[in-house]
């Protein structure tokens, strides 16, 4: 069979990988270049070392990304590392992943908030059916559970900086998905956490070197502008025009109404009820650590990005020639004022807020920054957001969709999307 993949995200790599393995034909296109939200550029004056578009590692419990890791050899490659993560509240950092930290961090409220709230937390790690968290708002999960106050100290700041003025309506099947797969990575007083050592697009290469020598086209920098579903799809690109037994669409929904020639009424509704959050990321390259948690959230309001990624606190500066890697994050809506910022306008909009908040951050230790932005970086989850989820076939004739909202309630990661495209392909073709 002859198939088209929009989009050579993991997801798409991954589809792609698997059919070839399965003897089918693969042409896969992609607007910029392979890698997606899992992407990288090569660290400059280091070979074979990649600087992560957005801060990435994996879980103990990742098992597909795991194995796919293994399958290119770069298993010995895979670092297993402790991690220190922390909160940003009240003027202060404060840590944040034992329960013994829980019970310290007073922004929360009084010890017995505290106490009720680790004891939500653990009922959420230990819960294993999600479906009927997917009805009530992540609010309302906790004012059930007497625990409103700990969730306007915490929660609710918190799902603020990733959904924006969405966040009272997020379902609490979302923090279940949140809550779950970390906690695997957790034993009594540490997280353990991977990275692939000189970054995950040593993976995204393998893969598509692989594709292509089992005789894959990997066509970049190619946008497709049209799609002609029907007995045989057709998909227009910049470069070329082609037809094909099936098309699986892996990049966000919300574009598939302006890509799709004479799109049924009901599909462009669903389609368009998807909403996606956008992201902003600066990356600052440092002479010197500037400061001592790997992961560091804020729910203070006089702070004005919702997480710094000190990559350079997981991992050891030395595989960076020293230099040290931050990552300052801003999740908000596709028509922010973010989005027309460039890097030192953003890093202008930080500074106060960096200072504050990495006791060594000083404009004088930037050695160089570079800015991403992604403007479909994750769906936004509503309530009842199962029920707008799209099967893998159905919408579209011969257009399967194969992306980032199915793997809901866990948020999308690297080996969710792996383990989603594993899933549509043994689904669909056995």
């Amino acid at each position: 069979m002859r198939v088209g993949i929009v989009g050579a995200g993991v997801t798409g790599l991954t589809v792609a990988h698997e059919l070839l393995k399965r003897g089918h034909e693969v042409t896969l296109f992609e607007r910029g270049e392979p890698g997606g939200l899992a992407g990288g550029v090569p660290f400059p004056g280091i070979d074979g070392v990649y600087l992560d578009k957005y801060y990435h590692h994996c879980f103990k419990g990742d098992k597909e990304l795991i194995e796919l890791i293994a399958e290119h050899g770069f298993e010995p490659e895979l670092m297993w590392l402790e991690s220190k993560s922390g909160i940003f509240a009240d003027g202060r950092s404060w840590p944040f992943r034992t329960p013994r930290d829980l019970l310290a961090f007073a922004p929360i409220g009084s010890l017995l908030h505290r106490f009720v709230m680790g004891w939500n937390l653990l009922y959420l790690k230990r819960k294993s059916e999600w479906r009927d968290l997917d009805g009530i708002s992540c609010r309302e999960f906790f004012e059930r559970r007497w625990n409103a106050t700990a969730y306007t100290a915490l929660w609710g700041p918190l799902l603020s900086r990733k959904f924006a003025d969405a966040c009272d309506d997020i379902p609490a099947s979302f923090l279940w998905g949140r809550v779950r797969p970390r906690a695997r990575s957790r034993e009594t007083g540490k997280e353990t956490l991977g990275y692939l050592r000189g970054g995950f697009q040593r993976l995204v290469c393998a893969l598509v070197d692989s594709i292509r020598e089992r005789g894959g086209t990997v066509s970049a920098g190619d946008r497709v502008e049209q799609l002609i579903p029907g007995n045989r799809p057709e998909l227009v690109s910049e470069k070329d025009r082609a037809m094909f037994d099936r098309v699986v669409w892996t990049i966000g929904l919300d574009s598939l109404p302006t890509i799709v020639q004479e799109i049924p009424p009901d599909v462009e509704r669903k389609a368009r009820a998807i909403e996606y959050m956008a992201a902003t990321c600066l990356v600052i390259v440092a002479k010197r650590r500037q400061g001592e948690f790997y992961w560091l959230n804020s729910i203070d309001p006089s702070v004005s990005f919702g997480a710094v990624i000190e990559h350079t606190n997981l991992v050891s500066p030395e595989d960076y020639g020293g230099n040290h890697i931050l990552y300052v994050l801003n999740y908000h809506r596709p028509n922010s004022e973010f989005c027309g910022l460039g890097p030192e306008e953003v890093l202008e909009k930080h500074l106060g807020s960096l200072g504050k908040v990495l006791p060594n951050f000083s404009r004088e230790a930037i050695v160089r920054m570079h800015l991403f932005r992604d403007l479909e970086s994750c769906p936004l989850y509503n309530l009842r957001f199962s029920e707008k989820v799209p099967p893998y076939q159905g919408w579209l004739p011969n257009v399967d969709i194969c992306g980032m909202a199915q793997v809901y309630p866990i948020d999308r990661n690297m080996n969710a999307c792996v383990q989603n495209a594993m899933r549509y392909v043994k689904q669909a073709y056995g």
